[in-house]
């Protein structure tokens, strides 16, 4: 998470009224420190003392109090983050502090280098550049607590949801995942035998070619194999990309193996060896951004957990440590279950309804006309029930179908399935009109929680800019309002539920991942379902009804993340 020996050279403090204090913690005089480490903890241990009676504003503060906590076990309490707030009131800008500094206040450039700010400058540079960070983030605070005010709606989700997630993921990052080291090794291991194998499978059909470069793959496919392109990239050369492949594979058995091949590759080098700079002792340590998409939805880097394949070797890395177990709570159906709420269909509240409804089942009874479905028409009517959500045309569906399902469907069959669907949800594409209206006077969609999403390019003389605001008005609040459930749950659970019975240890998608003590599963499991089907903060300090049922399904993995019971 954090360098080795890393050092605070100092930290910035300013009021209100326009003052700024640097208090310089670990000044260098001729090469040595002027203070030990002793003296260093006991000056900012007081300072954080003082700060506990006291409002205290920061910009990107979570990642502040993580340096602060990891170096000297204390952390400043956060009243207001002028980079939430900015991301808040305007999610299509960088809500980095000198660009906001520079688009409200006309700052001058006075960022310093990355080596800089690890101490390589003369100190009066580093202080002033310090001053300055703190002198805008009191203005920022300013300026943003007005907007804020003028915007109760999003005032609330700030309160309620922002700032209480940020103090919450602070805690979940500082604590990291738990990575079996010795399975990751014999994975390494494996990896390595079986990429040499491909390899050499590879070299025999066509020696001497790079099959990491797209150019050279495109070359043996398209004309040393003799098999016809099915996609073009916008540089019109004919595309090797994955989904083409896929289509591919029973055209000669070489492009069987280099599918395979890609995939050993990409495990070893982005979940084995990408992984190994990010573990710290047995844990890995994920950022979780609060700010890192234009939805809402939380975004997560250094590792991204949200990008780990499903491939249960991979995932079983992720464990818990002896004496606890990995949890991994999922909300089921959810942005299907949100839609329903937001378009009040009466066929799709009533299916989540009844104990016994099956949306995907009911889809594929009407899509086929059939009294009963196999299960591949129901995994079929899945791609259906996804694919339409938002309004996606038949063209598109076709290639959704495809390649996230293997369903390969005529365009007879594509139209077909449209219909079908928007005659059993016939209130889904009067709300999706109802969106593309309201975006297309106010330039903005709000969601449930209050958010807001700003939508110019609906104005565009383009087209394309235009259809893509139209989408995005349609599933942002779909999409949103789901996050918002994960956020305000994990909060929610965190306050509750002791952390020596669980430890919430990140979040993705719709899903949140915990370690339970083992002693406690069963009593902690029932509480993290309670919370996630009927978060309060969404129910009272939102006053969201939900007309039907938010539905969580646990399962406990002893083997790790990806383990199968």
């Amino acid at each position: 998470m954090f360098e080795d020996g890393a050092k605070i050279h100092c930290l910035g403090l300013a009021t209100l009224h326009g003052t700024q204090w640097i208090l310089p913690v670990s000044p260098f005089d001729g090469g040595e420190p002027v203070f030990d480490y002793a003296t260093q903890k006991m000056m900012v241990e007081s300072l954080a003392e003082v700060l506990s009676s006291r409002k205290v504003i920061g910009h990107n503060a979570k990642f502040d109090n993580k340096w602060l906590r990891v170096i000297f076990g204390v952390r400043f309490p956060l009243t207001f983050d002028t980079m939430i707030a900015a991301h808040l009131l305007d999610e299509n800008i960088s809500a980095g502090l000198k660009y906001q500094a520079k688009i409200h206040f006309n700052a001058p450039d006075y960022d310093l280098s990355t080596s800089e700010k690890k101490g390589n400058v003369d100190p009066s540079r580093l202080y002033k550049y310090c001053a300055y960070d703190v002198y805008f983030t009191a203005l920022l605070y300013q300026k943003f607590k007005g907007d804020l005010n003028n915007d109760p709606a999003l005032k609330k989700v700030f309160m309620w949801l922002m700032m209480p997630a940020a103090e919450v993921f602070e805690e979940i990052e500082l604590n990291g995942v738990f990575v079996n080291q010795e399975k990751m090794s014999q994975l390494e291991k494996e990896l390595r035998a079986r990429l040499d194998d491909l390899k050499a499978k590879l070299e025999s059909l066509a020696p001497g070619i790079n099959w990491n470069s797209p150019k050279q793959v495109g070359d043996i496919l398209y004309n040393q194999w003799g098999i016809a392109p099915l996609e073009y990239t916008k540089k019109g050369l004919p595309s090797t990309a994955e989904p083409v492949l896929q289509r591919l594979k029973n055209l000669h058995s070489g492009v069987n193996t280099l599918l395979e091949y890609r995939e050993v590759h990409k495990q070893l080098s982005g979940f084995i060896e990408g992984w190994h700079r990010f573990i710290h002792g047995d844990r890995m340590h994920p950022n979780f951004r609060l700010t890192g998409t234009v939805t809402g939805r939380l975004s997560c880097s250094e590792p991204n957990l949200q990008q780990v394949p499903r491939d249960p070797k991979i995932r079983s890395l992720i464990t818990a440590p002896p004496g606890w177990t990995f949890v991994e709570a999922d909300y089921s159906q959810v942005e299907l279950r949100v839609a329903a709420m937001l378009s009040g269909d009466p066929m799709m509240i009533d299916i989540f309804n009844r104990e016994d409804g099956d949306i995907h089942t009911t889809t594929a009874i009407a899509v086929s006309g059939k009294r009963e479905v196999t299960k591949e028409e129901r995994k079929k009517a899945k791609a259906i029930n996804f694919g339409f959500l938002y309004g996606m045309g038949a063209t598109k569906f076709r290639e959704y179908a495809r390649d996230k399902y293997e369903q390969d469907l005529t365009m007879e069959e594509a139209i077909r399935f449209r219909q079908r669907f928007f005659d059993l949800y016939a209130e889904l594409p009067r709300w999706h009109m109802k969106q593309r209206d309201i975006v297309k006077i106010y330039g903005q969609v709000r969601t449930l929680t209050g958010r807001i999403r700003h939508l110019p390019g609906v104005f565009s003389p383009s087209e394309e800019l235009r259809a893509s605001a139209e989408r995005q008005a349609i599933n942002t609040p779909v999409q949103s309002f789901a996050s918002d459930l994960t956020v305000a749950s994990i909060i929610e659970i965190y306050r509750t539920v002791p952390r020596d019975q669980c430890r919430i240890v990140g979040t993705v998608h719709d899903a949140i991942l915990f370690e339970v003590r083992n002693e406690y599963i069963e009593e902690v499991t029932e509480q993290i379902k309670a919370i996630m089907e009927k978060p309060q903060i969404i129910t009272e300090k939102f006053g969201i009804r939900l007309p039907v049922p938010i539905v969580s399904d646990l399962e406990v993995k002893p083997g790790g993340w990806g383990s199968v019971e």
